[in-house]
């Protein structure tokens, strides 16, 4: 309700500036950047989170950190992380959203510690020396290969210690990318719903486990 209270107002001071003082410097100074703003936090959104795990996929999902892992990937080593208080580390943003940004690339290292001892992959994809928009250029030009020559990042684990090749990281990523069908839609957001549950009982927990 107060969002669209917000929204309501905005779009009132524009159509009371247009009338007023001039239509197109109302549009120039507020409407343009508005949309632009809004489109490019939208395709931005999208590319942060386009690596998705269908719900229904077998990937062993162990711990919130997993869950989150199959939603959103990490950029290390990024100019990106610089100019946006390091929101490439996706995943730690998605499991600690109320962490200081400062303190974001401590939380992942110290994961990717305890990770070496994990009996299982999740597949926690990241790459280094890119950014989102890199990441999404290379998968709608389809170079899904040069992207993981040039910028995966491989997170050792027990289960796997050694980098996986470079197509089965593609075989991962195309998984990933791949369009559902409505019926598979439902299916998926019934699942989500489930998981939401899921997530909302084991964050506490989780953290407390891992983290101490």
């Amino acid at each position: 309700l107060a969002a669209v209270a917000v929204i309501g107002s905005f779009f009132y001071v524009l159509v009371h500036l247009s009338r007023e003082y001039s239509f197109f410097a109302t549009v120039a100074v507020f409407g343009i950047p508005w949309l632009y703003d809004h489109a490019t936090d939208a395709v931005r959104n999208w590319c942060q989170h386009m690596f998705v795990v269908a719900y229904d996929d077998p990937a062993p999902v162990k711990s919130f950190w997993d869950y989150n892992c199959g939603l959103a990937y990490n950029l290390v080593d990024s100019v990106e992380n610089r100019t946006q208080f390091n929101e490439g580390y996706h995943v730690v943003h998605h499991t600690q959203g109320g962490l200081h940004w400062s303190k974001i690339p401590d939380f992942f290292y110290e994961k990717v510690e305890k990770l070496k001892d994990a009996e299982h992959d999740a597949l926690c994809i990241t790459f280094e020396r890119t950014s989102i928009w890199e990441v999404w250029i290379h998968v709608v030009s389809g170079r899904l290969p040069q992207l993981v020559k040039n910028h995966f990042l491989h997170i050792p684990t027990k289960a796997s210690p050694d980098p996986p090749s470079i197509g089965h990281v593609v075989a991962q990523l195309e998984m990933r990318l791949h369009k559902l069908d409505p019926h598979d839609r439902k299916k998926a957001s019934e699942q989500a719903m489930k998981r939401k549950g899921f997530q909302r009982q084991t964050t506490v927990t989780e953290f407390k486990h891992v983290f101490g």
